[in-house]
């Protein structure tokens, strides 16, 4: 249905769609494909549409539409339990938190954050990840904020561990008292 109502751009290498409102999203598959509106060309700078087209690749890439199925089917199977409702509500915001950190390994923050922005207003079908949507206000705070550093004990711990690794084999074929 989508290659009658879109045409492919070699040059974005996504399917683009006639539509104002600006839209971004992917959608998995055997053949996964990445949409984009002509309102989201039209919109975002080069730059900005590239962030964006990062962030719906990084959804294919890293299957988040596996997960999220995981995720529906547990909340289906455990209706009454808190956990499922709690993992039905945040995975989808912690797979969108995913794909911001992949876009911003080759994009600045400023740029996310703007294409961010001007995507809000659009929205995805039923079961599309999308780069815009409800999750954006958190999002944009998450990439905006401060940078946090690890917690002490977890620096701790890393480095403790990584001194203790080499040891492990040979205090693992030691022989315990030798007396």
């Amino acid at each position: 249905m989508l290659e009658k109502v879109g045409r492919r751009s070699v040059r974005l290498d996504v399917t683009l769609v006639e539509h104002a409102v600006p839209a971004a999203y992917c959608l998995p598959g055997r053949r996964p494909r990445v949409v984009v509106s002509t309102g989201a060309v039209d919109l975002l700078s080069g730059a900005e549409l590239g962030a964006v087209i990062e962030h719906e690749r990084a959804h294919i890439l890293g299957r988040h539409h596996l997960i999220l199925s995981g995720s529906h089917a547990f909340a289906w199977v455990f209706p009454g339990v808190p956990l499922a409702r709690h993992v039905r509500e945040q995975v989808p915001l912690l797979l969108e938190m995913a794909a911001d950190d992949r876009a911003l390994g080759r994009f600045p923050r400023g740029t996310l954050a703007a294409a961010m922005f001007a995507m809000a207003s659009g929205e995805a079908p039923q079961g599309a990840l999308a780069a815009g949507g409800r999750t954006v206000l958190v999002r944009l705070k998450r990439i905006l904020g401060p940078a946090r550093g690890a917690h002490p004990a977890l620096r701790c711990g890393v480095g403790a561990g990584a001194v203790i690794a080499p040891l492990l084999p040979v205090l693992l074929v030691c022989p315990v008292g030798l007396g």
